[in-house]
């Protein structure tokens, strides 16, 4: 069962195996909302916003969330991006780099000069 989590910057140092980039997972932690989802007490995907008025959308996705889980992984973080989407009355987004990017276009946005809007 895949549970949805409180973001931590560990968990982006799990899921990409990469230890050189914990300043942004630090920032990531702070900067807005953010969450992860676990299988088998191990993340497998997380994401979040970093808001400065309008929002920066942030992802990563582990191989295992990317297999098998991969619609159920989508539907649950499209359900809490919209919950905090809403929340936070978001209504202009950006892209951290291309997976974000279309990890969001699969979420619903559309790309419009460079900002995802729904």
């Amino acid at each position: 069962m895949i549970k949805l989590v409180p973001f931590i910057p560990a968990d982006a140092v799990i899921i990409s195996g990469d230890r050189t980039n914990t300043e942004a997972a630090n920032l990531n932690q702070i900067a807005g909302p953010a969450f992860t989802l676990i299988e088998d007490n191990r993340p497998i995907a997380c994401g979040g916003y970093r808001i400065h008025g309008v929002a920066e959308a942030w992802c990563a996705l582990g191989e295992q969330a990317k297999g098998k889980n991969l619609l159920t992984v989508i539907r649950r973080i499209k359900k809490e991006m919209d919950r905090q989407q809403r929340k936070e009355q978001l209504y202009k987004i950006y892209a951290e780099n291309t997976e974000s990017e279309k990890f969001l276009e699969h979420l619903g946005f559309v790309k419009k000069n460079n900002i995802f809007v729904r």
